[in-house]
């Protein structure tokens, strides 16, 4: 669990995830300034793409402007590469 992780690592799981996935980067499907798009490892769904800020934030409404701008964009983006 994401609290097990924080207790043993003393990082958040989910930063941890990102890294991992763009360090390696063969299941990163779109990767911008702001956000990073990926299929998780053994992912449960055959569309499944998991969508991450660049930068950790409470909630979207935490976003900043060009975060926020840059996410219809990217969302798109992933939708017309499922499509191909």
């Amino acid at each position: 669990s994401a609290a097990r992780h924080r207790e043993e690592t003393g990082r958040n799981l989910f930063d941890d995830v990102v890294a991992r996935e763009e360090e390696d980067g063969s299941r990163v499907v779109l990767a911008t300034d702001h956000w990073t798009a990926f299929v998780p490892y053994a992912a449960h769904w055959p569309y499944e793409v998991h969508l991450y800020p660049r930068r950790r934030v409470p909630d979207l409404r935490e976003l900043d402007d060009r975060a926020r701008t840059e996410f219809p964009q990217v969302y798109l983006e992933l939708l017309r590469r499922f499509d191909r």
